[in-house]
């Protein structure tokens, strides 16, 4: 069996959406790194279509993720 982790960027007031305009100020490079190792270490990564899109305009998506 699998472990699934969720991995959610969540403000104490509880918003979630649209992180680039409001995280700048608490997800530093430690927290970047944290990040990073994370997904590397993971065998699949779900995401929703805007994230998708973010990835692929960035070039993170690759035709290994694309077609999996």
């Amino acid at each position: 069996m699998r472990n699934l982790i969720v991995s959610s960027l969540v403000s104490l007031e509880g918003i979630h959406g649209d992180p680039q305009s409001w995280v700048g100020d608490y997800f530093d490079q430690q927290a970047a790194e944290e990040s990073l190792a994370v997904l590397l270490d993971s065998d699949a990564m779900l995401m929703g279509r805007n994230t998708y899109d973010y990835f692929a305009r960035n070039g993170v998506v690759t035709l290994s993720y694309a077609n999996a």
